[in-house]
């Protein structure tokens, strides 16, 4: 093979001209806000007030086109001096026609294409919000239901769920590697297992399913998590889908270069009533237009706009709060398991509880003395269950622990299964004794 034309060397610097620099780009990437922050956005003084660094900013990203329209500017001075003010094709009577004509055509193109960007964009933040809930739900269900005699699997799986994100994260993004983003978060021997995958987050997807499979959870509980690596891969999807399928590209080069004629042109309507204004006229012009059809092609993309990494580190807060609570070391005392007390008095307070809603849907309208004695424990109740002490009631109803029986499949231990099965018997008593007695209440 012989050596490159002298043209075909040259090529890649001839379009450095018409990249974006990095400060021009940084404007438009988003952030989380928080109440500051709305605060500050509400505020009309902020809003409108013109700074200086960030219009120089966003200049700087049409350098030759605001060049290229002062430069035609003045070239449309000059030509109307040499013409010494004769009636021509700069008077205003002869443009004026054509030009409200195509401005009307140009502002439909341009009102479609910073819709459709948006709607590229908000869909883009829907299926990051459902990553979001993804994370704490996976992470959740795996510290509840996982079995407590595999803490290899739940720490697995717990690393898995916040990892996942980032994976997505480097997948849709150009300067990011799968490696970097997840070293701290995975061992060194998943790493290795992940990047022997083309699309990374398939390969968290299938780690995620195989450990729901490796605990061996019942049919129900498996099911459910399921669903939520089958959320993960489908939000997966819908982020390929996004990134690989843009605007028609014919709509968007046509309506850019729509827009740069027009720009281009308007000094010769402007220069009959600005003058030798025409220049700093018509850059003002299409320095606002610009940025409109830029704003369009920003946020078409979504991936490199959307604060992303401020999400992914949310999902890994949430995640470390919810294991140190589990893990019982929290500052409230985390626990991973009701005991028998707990299971006990759930099962006084649930039936009634349904009998209330039963009887009053809303919790409104009946007598606040029948309100009260339907929440309160019923006298027919068994002796073992009636010595329950009402702050144990308390803390049943709001931890709300999964049924008995997925706990005993959980631990596998016959002390636990002949205590659950006792609670399980004296929960059906407590059941078939209060109902009744609730009712004729």
């Amino acid at each position: 093979m012989g050596s490159q034309s002298p043209r075909a060397q040259s090529l890649p610097s001839f379009e450095k001209l018409f990249r974006q620099p990095s400060i021009h780009a940084a404007l438009f990437e988003d952030k989380v806000f928080g109440h500051d922050d709305w605060n500050k956005h509400r505020s009309a003084a902020w809003r409108h007030r013109i700074e200086p660094t960030v219009f120089f900013r966003v200049a700087v990203g049409f350098a030759w086109q605001l060049g290229a329209v002062a430069l035609v500017s003045g070239g449309v001075g000059v030509l109307h001096i040499l013409l010494h003010g004769r009636d021509t094709f700069l008077s205003n009577s002869h443009l004026a026609t054509p030009f409200s004509m195509i401005t009307f055509a140009l502002s439909l193109l341009l009102v479609f294409k910073t819709n459709s960007s948006y709607s590229r964009w908000w869909e883009g933040r829907i299926i990051w919000g459902q990553i979001v809930n993804f994370g704490r739900n996976y992470a959740r269900q795996a510290l509840m239901w996982f079995p407590t005699n595999r803490p290899d699997l739940r720490a697995a799986a717990v690393r898995w769920a916040a990892a996942a994100p980032r994976v997505l994260l480097a997948h849709l993004r150009e300067d990011t590697e799968v490696i970097a983003e997840v070293r701290g978060i995975l061992t060194a021997e998943e790493v290795d297992w992940l990047c022997g995958w083309s699309n990374g987050p398939l390969g968290a997807g299938t780690a995620l399913g195989q450990l729901v499979v490796a605990a061996e959870l019942p049919e129900q509980l498996e099911a459910e998590m399921q669903k939520q690596v089958e959320l993960y891969t489908n939000c997966a999807g819908g982020c390929e889908r996004i990134f690989k399928t843009p605007i028609p590209p014919a709509y968007a080069r046509h309506t850019s270069r729509f827009l740069m004629l027009y720009v281009m042109t308007c000094p010769v309507l402007l220069w009959s009533s600005t003058g030798w204004l025409t220049p700093l006229v018509a850059v003002i012009i299409a320095f606002l237009l610009l940025g409109v059809e830029n704003i369009g092609v920003q946020v078409e993309e979504p991936f490199h706009v959307l604060p992303l990494y401020d999400i992914c580190r949310a999902i890994e807060a949430n995640i470390k709060e919810m294991q140190t609570a589990f893990s019982g070391d929290g500052a409230n005392g985390g626990r991973t398991r009701p005991n028998a007390a707990d299971l006990a008095a759930l099962a006084l307070v649930v039936p009634n509880m349904a009998v209330n809603r039963r009887g009053d849907p809303a919790g409104r309208g009946a007598p606040k003395e029948r309100r009260s004695s339907a929440s309160a424990p019923v006298d027919t109740a068994p002796a073992p269950l009636a010595a329950v002490p009402p702050a144990s009631t308390e803390i049943a109803v709001a931890a709300t622990p999964p049924p008995p029986v997925v706990t005993d499949a959980m631990r596998g231990t016959t002390g636990t299964s002949a205590t659950a099965s006792t609670t399980g018997q004296a929960s059906a008593v407590g059941r078939r004794s209060s109902v009744p007695s609730t009712e004729v209440t």
